[in-house]
């Protein structure tokens, strides 16, 4: 079992040759920070967001224009599906 960071935005050090040798190997994995200490959740997009959380000093790592591409495209396929922010992550 493999349990490495993995999201959105966090891709690159498990997608390629360890994603394959996992593949190959029949190797279990479960991610941890899918959201990315809730980020990706749409919740937090300026500065002034990170006191809404505990989370605040972890999230601020993601407010950078890579970050805000990111959620930019979550958000427009979340409309493009009918979803709401709050339901975007989920598959309720």
């Amino acid at each position: 079992m493999l349990q490495p960071e993995y999201n959105l935005y966090h891709r690159s050090a498990f997608e390629g040759a360890l994603c394959d040798l996992c593949v190959s190997r029949d190797i279990g994995v479960v991610t941890y920070y899918s959201l990315a200490s809730g980020f990706l959740t749409g919740k937090y997009r300026q500065p002034s967001d990170l006191a809404q959380s505990q989370r605040g000093g972890k999230i601020g790592k993601y407010l950078n224009p890579r970050g805000m591409r990111i959620i930019d495209t979550l958000a427009a396929v979340a409309e493009e599906q009918g979803r709401s922010r709050r339901k975007w992550p989920s598959r309720g």
